[in-house]
């Protein structure tokens, strides 16, 4: 209950109405309205007290705030506030901090003189006749305020200490499952194998020789198919595997013809003059089912892997050159990277972004709309509390947040996965942050345009699957119509993630165009965003 700015009692109503054996909030109310007013009387004893002379204001166990405007029953006909008593009355207040005392603006009434055991300050006031200056032109920073918001903020952050450790590792959390589940070698993959050169009872079985024998080739070849990657199972017929392959139970069927080793010899012997009987009998006929893209590469790549090394393995057993029958193409040391680049560390950088952004959004638009609704936001600003002191408070929290779940993030990325960093790690965090930022702009801004959690998590979720979409963090922006990959780049986080993999791949500095771009982007959207978040509110507040 406040009365002119002033708490008066805070407690539940059931304990109001027991401690004042009273039957309604209206009586509690009255009763504390009268012995507010009964208690406005001189008290000047008290050491390191400060004395304040006061004409048509009353004061008691504390300051009236001077920002609160008068209702329209305290209001005469003219607008004038109507005064209150006229005897004159002095109160002890507490002293207050230098900062925190500074020109204030009431509608009437003479000077308030604050006397402290040090030297008085004056403080003038001003006379309005407009109804629009009623309101005080006060501080516009003070460190005491904003240390107990900072501390509200707190209090509040770790009253759930689940939710708190939760949102707190949420983003280590998912660049944990990405590094384990994303981009990974596919391993345990079936492959059905007929191999109709198998013949027990023409002795024809694998002996697995590593001599220069011209004999069981399929059995040589299928040795160098990593075991770990396809898992061979062997069928009887090509109809039972494909049978096999239609209902799921295999990726697909390996083939070997009844003569292929004799036939991929005289294949080898007449070379350009080998006729199509004899070049279909020698083939390895595969047969798969291409409706997953990574599986089917990796089934192909490990096929074709397999049969490389197997012919070197025959050309050296025979002494012969082993690189003879390779394809006249060599990939040499690359300029960046590993020669088996991992999928892993060009999704890791997007992930990271990704998460510190969408967090950042939910926080901050969540915390705006859960104190208006509370009313915590305008018990504040009615006890005082100045706007940018407010935003500061929360920036700092979110800040603070913001910093731990960067440290965590990047050490699980960069220590425990080892995640390649061949750039300047503070410039990594620096974008981090910033991205962040960023996603706190847009969350003011969410909750300047919405009313309800409803309709912020619906804003929230659609831009950020968009975002996820087009800003090339699971898929590079190079394979997007050239039309979309100019609205690709519009998005918050495209550069950012471009220059966060140029630093972490190839060790680029804040001078390379693709890495500063990533920088002035994020400080564009930030700006812009602030910028259109105050308009929000101004149109809001002037049009609601």
């Amino acid at each position: 209950m406040m009365r002119s700015g002033r708490l008066l009692a805070e407690d539940s109503p059931e304990n109001l109405l027991h401690s004042y054996a009273l039957r309604s909030l209206e009586d509690v109310f009255l009763q504390l309205c009268m012995k507010d007013y009964s208690n406005a009387e001189v008290v000047n004893n008290h050491e390191n007290a400060s004395e304040v002379s006061l004409e048509d204001q009353q004061l008691s166990g504390g300051i009236d705030n001077v920002g609160f405007e008068p209702s329209a029953s305290q209001l005469d006909i003219s607008g004038t506030p109507i005064p209150r008593q006229r005897n004159k009355m002095t109160c002890t207040l507490p002293s207050l901090p230098s900062d925190c005392v500074s020109k204030v603006v009431l509608n009437q009434g003479p000077g308030i003189t604050f006397m402290t055991n040090a030297r008085p300050k004056e403080i003038g006031l001003e006379l309005s006749d407009r109804r629009t200056n009623r309101n005080r032109n006060s501080t516009f920073f003070c460190r005491h305020r904003l240390g107990a918001l900072i501390q509200k903020n707190f209090l509040q952050m770790f009253r759930n200490v689940g939710l708190f450790l939760f949102v707190f590792l949420l983003p280590a959390n998912q660049v944990i499952l990405s590094c384990l589940c994303i981009g990974g070698d596919l391993s345990f993959l079936k492959l059905a194998i007929v191999n109709d050169e198998l013949d027990p009872s023409q002795g024809r079985v694998c002996n697995y020789t590593t001599t220069c024998t011209y004999s069981m080739f399929s059995c040589r070849y299928l040795r160098f198919i990593e075991n770990t990657t396809i898992i061979q199972v062997p069928f009887q017929s090509v109809a039972e595997a494909l049978d096999a392959t239609k209902r799921g139970k295999v990726w697909g069927v390996v083939h070997f013809g009844k003569d292929f080793t004799d036939e991929l010899v005289v294949r080898q012997a007449d070379g350009n003059y080998a006729d199509n009987e004899t070049i279909r009998a020698s083939r390895v006929a595969i047969t798969l089912d291409e409706s997953n893209q990574q599986i089917s590469l990796t089934i192909k790549r490990q096929l074709i892997d397999a049969f490389s090394d197997f012919s070197k393995d025959i050309l050296a057993a025979c002494s012969y050159q082993p690189m003879a029958q390779s394809i006249p193409v060599t990939f040499l040391d690359p300029i960046y990277g590993e020669r088996k680049p991992s999928f892993t560390e060009y999704v890791t950088p997007g992930v990271i972004l990704g998460i510190i952004y969408f967090l950042s959004v939910a926080l901050t638009s969540a915390v705006f709309l859960t104190e208006r609704k509370s009313g915590l936001h305008d018990r504040s600003i009615v006890a005082g509390v100045q706007m940018t002191e407010y935003m500061m408070a929360h920036l700092v929290n979110q800040l603070i947040l913001l910093l731990g779940q960067t440290f965590f993030v990047y050490l699980f990325a960069l220590i425990v996965f080892n995640t390649a960093c061949h750039g300047n790690l503070a410039l990594v965090i620096f974008i981090t942050l910033l991205q962040g930022l960023c996603g706190m702009s847009f969350g003011l801004l969410v909750s300047a345009l919405c009313d309800e959690e409803t309709s912020a998590i619906q804003i929230t979720l659609g831009t950020n699957y968009t975002n996820i979409i087009m800003s090339g963090m699971l898929w590079p922006t190079e394979a997007m119509p050239t039309y979309v990959r100019y609205l690709a780049h519009l998005m918050p986080q495209t550069y950012a993630m471009q220059a966060l993999r140029n630093i972490l791949g190839r060790g680029w500095g804040i001078g390379h165009p693709k890495v500063y771009m990533g920088v002035v982007t994020s400080l564009c959207w930030i700006f812009g965003l602030v910028c259109l978040s105050l308009i929000v509110v101004r149109v809001r507040k002037y049009t609601g």
